[in-house]
């Protein structure tokens, strides 16, 4: 994938490019962190796993990968203005 892109029409295109490279991808929120000390800050730890979409039924090898990460989230005037995501598992497994 490219650079990301900015603003909400590119969180949304980065998203459908890559979706559209998955099947079966799922994940759940283990824990979200926030602190009265930094209030425009939240944290989320989470887990996943997805397979990765094949172009042909014999390239398709069903391998499941699990991934986790933590995401922290800054918030201003209500709306999420910023994000950072540290993700571990996919690497090695996937090229997105």
């Amino acid at each position: 994938m490219s650079s990301p892109g900015k603003g909400v029409a590119g969180a949304k295109n980065d998203l459908k490019n890559s979706v559209d490279k998955l099947d079966d991808l799922s994940y759940v929120v283990e824990a979200l962190i926030a602190s009265p000390a930094y209030p425009n800050l939240v944290g989320a730890y989470w887990k996943g796993s997805l397979t990765t979409k094949s172009t042909s039924d014999a390239n398709k090898t069903n391998k499941i990968i699990n991934y986790r990460g933590v995401s922290i989230y800054r918030i201003q005037n209500e709306k999420m203005v910023e994000t950072w995501h540290v993700v571990d598992g996919l690497q090695d497994n996937i090229f997105l």
